[in-house]
């Protein structure tokens, strides 16, 4: 519960740990050296956890959210353009005067003086009108089967109204992109003009984007997506080139390829550099869709060109792959 921290009995002794609102909402104020490490907290960017037995402070700990390596070079860029980029940093309130807004408080104590607040937390769907025709729905949407007919005959949905499931996990996940909404379409019009009885497998998520040049790509689940699914991963990075890497204006890329431990088939990736990554991750997505293997992926069919592609001996997801079944083969150190 917001502004209640977590509470547990250690050695008989009741302690809480909490932000800023459990501070607040005691009344208390840490003061001396435990102040200082809020301010020493909140300079850097972190959030600064209090713990307390009863109403005293007794310690304070500085926590902060680790960047993530295939963003560092993203966050790099922002910072050079003035831009700066405060991870963990949770807003509290915001504050106005005459009407408009004058600074953002954040729970580290850190106070930002703005005359404009962007916000992008995400979407969510429009849906008021679902419980009054009898919809069953969600927070993320109507509810639909594979086929995507509603829990009424003859009502269907598709697009952002609706609530979207992982392919790889089967979780109900965010998924309103255009591109799921555009396949979706088109997998209900095989359905309901008897073309074909194709079931929908649920959303890959495939992205592609763009930071001052830099580009970056990605399908299926991430490192965080499998560990919330419970789901152990086999992952390998590997750095390689947007061209051949013995011609002039080579850029290096780096590509990110996730398996599933127990049975090797790939369940997600990234890609990341100066190049138009949507082609290989709509490539990456079909794999995972086949639920093509580790050794499905090494032998799969790829071009090469000198000035189009990496070196004929590189291509980005069998090079990835590569490297993981060198570490398999490796032997195991006995115990």
């Amino acid at each position: 519960v917001p502004g209640h921290g977590v509470q547990a009995v250690v050695g008989g002794r009741a302690l809480v740990l909490g932000g800023p609102a459990l501070l607040r909402r005691l009344g208390v104020e840490p003061a001396g050296p435990l102040r200082a490490a809020v301010e020493r907290a909140a300079a850097r960017g972190q959030a600064a956890i209090t713990m307390l037995e009863q109403t005293t402070p007794l310690a304070v700990f500085a926590v902060a959210d680790d960047v993530r390596d295939e963003s560092r070079e993203a966050v790099r860029r922002l910072h050079e353009q003035g831009i700066e980029v405060m991870t963990g940093a949770r807003v509290d309130r915001i504050e106005g005067e005459n009407g408009r807004v004058a600074a953002v408080l954040l729970e580290n104590g850190t106070r930002l003086q703005t005359d404009a607040v962007l916000s992008a937390v995400g979407v969510r769907p429009l849906i008021d009108f679902a419980p009054k025709l009898g919809l069953e729905a969600s927070r993320q949407g109507i509810r639909v089967d594979e086929f995507f007919r509603t829990n009424l005959p003859d009502i269907f949905a598709i697009g952002d109204c609706t609530e979207t499931r992982c392919l790889v996990t089967g979780r109900t996940v965010p998924g309103k992109l255009g591109s799921n909404a555009g396949q979706a379409a088109r997998t209900l019009a095989l359905n309901l003009t008897g073309l074909e009885k194709r079931p929908y497998p649920g959303v890959l998520n495939a992205v592609v984007t763009m930071l001052d040049g830099l580009a970056y790509g990605a399908a299926g689940l991430t490192e965080a997506d499998a560990e919330a699914a419970q789901m152990p991963v086999l992952v390998s990075r590997n750095e390689n080139t947007t061209l051949y890497d013995n011609m002039p204006h080579s850029d290096p890329v780096k590509v990110k390829i996730l398996y599933r431990a127990e049975d090797h088939t790939v369940v997600g990736g990234e890609i990341m550099g100066r190049l138009n990554p949507a082609g290989f991750v709509e490539v990456l997505a079909q794999l995972i869709e086949r639920r093509a293997t580790l050794l499905d992926v090494l032998t799969m069919h790829y071009s090469s060109h000198p000035e189009l592609t990496p070196k004929t001996s590189k291509p980005y997801w069998v090079f990835a792959s590569e490297k993981l079944l060198f570490e398999l083969q490796q032997p195991t150190p006995s115990a």
